[in-house]
């Protein structure tokens, strides 16, 4: 077709002009370019791990509902690690609490022991009257609560305004200027304290004839600003045990600045000789005090034993006895070059690592306090009977008829988790905490021992 002059021409260009612009929109449409992926930034690599903790002491505020603090002191193995979140678990009278550490996977690190203090709140708002073991990373302490925590209740809502006063102050007078209340004191923590006033039974250097059952009471003085309740106890510390129990708890209250006699049964032993045994006072919190300037000293009790006598063996009844020791291990520093063999006191675990060697080498702890059970013929077996450690780390069960039984100790228990975990048995070498025994009705069993090693300790 011909255009007859340049103004048909343009006619035409400006009818196709729109025309062509939806045809080219449609394929822009149709036609989308790749997406360019952003490539992530890698994640670091962490290693997690639990902290090693030398001891745990704990805070108690006595306020409303009543405060408890765990005050944790450890080391972290080198300058890289460090602490993250811990982690508390409640089981009935327990508080089990892990300390974590995060440590950069590849860094390079100073491999020098940093000392470290976390403190930690415990969750204790509504929890009942009683003792409460806190078990952190293996290290335990205890406390009590001497009622229920209960929580504060806070003013309902609309309750101000319900008791705001309802007369309209005359706006003529002038305003008062509100007196700002002076702020409250924080309560602060109670300190225990005793003083010696005098030997009520049982003088220093007493004549005692061998194996005679005596009670030792002291004359003490409340020179702290806590009242001893039923839940402080005598506690022995060292020296000549003499069959002493573990505690003795107390039997009355006691108000600062007053006095009360304390007593414990014991038995002289069947060795002439000289035999002294120290005590303290233990607080509902598991930590231990006494006498002198600053509450640091022990009182004692002090007997002789002038002649030896023979035990007549009984006819029917063996005991069998043991302890628990802490077999120390102490393993190279990660990351640190990989002795030829391993450290004195250690061998290789099935993982490759280093564990205790199952030998009760002289200096190593014992662990006192825990839980053992025995059972009527070869192990498996538990239910005929249980004891408790001393303070010394030794158990006994006494009077057994000839037979076969099982001596056993579970790590996990409510009673022993605080006091093993984490760790793992080296002694006996089955690794299950338990020994199959035999005795003739006469004759004792000892050194039916364990040995343990604490994951997170040396």
């Amino acid at each position: 077709m011909l255009f007859n002059d340049r103004r048909d021409a343009t006619f035409i260009l400006l009818f196709l002009l729109p025309l062509l612009a939806v045809v080219l929109g449609a394929c822009a449409e149709q036609v989308s370019l790749p997406a360019i992926a952003t490539p992530a930034e890698p994640e670091e690599s962490v290693v997690e791990g639990v902290a090693a903790v030398e001891t745990v002491e704990l805070q108690i505020e006595d306020s409303l509902p009543v405060q408890v603090r765990v005050v944790v002191r450890g080391a972290l193995p080198d300058s890289c690690t460090e602490l993250s979140e811990a982690g508390i678990v409640r089981r009935d009278d327990a508080f089990i609490v892990t300390v974590k550490t995060t440590r950069p996977a590849d860094a390079v690190c100073l491999s020098q022991m940093q000392p470290f203090e976390q403190i930690i709140p415990l969750p204790v708002e509504g929890a009942p009257a009683g003792v409460y073991r806190v078990s952190v990373n293996g290290v335990s302490a205890s406390f009590e609560l001497g009622a229920d925590n209960a929580v504060a209740l806070e003013t309902p809502p609309g309750l101000a305004e319900t008791i705001a006063p309802t007369t309209r102050p005359d706006a003529s007078a002038p305003a008062e200027t509100p007196t700002p209340s002076p702020p409250s004191p924080t309560p602060q923590a109670c300190k225990n304290k005793a003083a010696f006033v005098r030997d009520v039974t049982v003088k220093d250097d007493a004549i005692m004839p061998p194996g005679q059952t005596f009670v030792k009471t002291w004359r003490l003085l409340n020179e702290g600003t806590c009242t001893w309740t039923p839940a402080y106890a005598l506690t022995f510390v060292s020296g000549d045990a003499m069959s002493a129990p573990d505690i003795a708890p107390l039997t009355r209250e006691t108000p600062p600045g007053k006095t009360v006699d304390v007593s414990v049964t014991l038995v002289a032993p069947i060795t002439k000789g000289v035999y002294q045994g120290f005590w303290k006072l233990r607080a509902p919190s598991g930590k231990t005090f006494g006498i002198g300037e600053k509450g640091k000293a022990p009182f004692w009790v002090k007997i002789r034993v002038t002649k030896s006598v023979t035990p007549t063996p009984s006819p029917i009844g063996s005991n069998i006895s043991g302890r628990v020791w802490h077999d120390l291990c102490k393993a190279p520093s990660e990351g640190g070059p990989r002795p030829p063999s391993p450290p004195a006191g250690c061998v290789l675990d099935a993982e490759g690592g280093y564990r205790g060697d199952g030998v009760f080498d002289e200096g190593e702890p014992v662990i006192a306090g825990y839980e053992v059970n025995l059972g009527l013929g070869p192990c498996p077996s538990t239910g005929f009977s249980k004891a408790i450690a001393d303070a010394q780390g030794v158990y006994i069960f006494r009077n057994l008829e000839a037979g076969t039984y099982c001596v056993s100790i579970d790590p996990l228990s409510d009673y022993n988790l605080p006091i093993f975990i984490p760790g793992q048995w080296t002694y006996p070498p089955n690794g299950r905490g338990e020994q199959t025994v035999t005795v003739d009705g006469i004759e004792d069993l000892t050194a039916v021992d364990f040995g343990w090693d604490y994951q997170f300790a040396p």
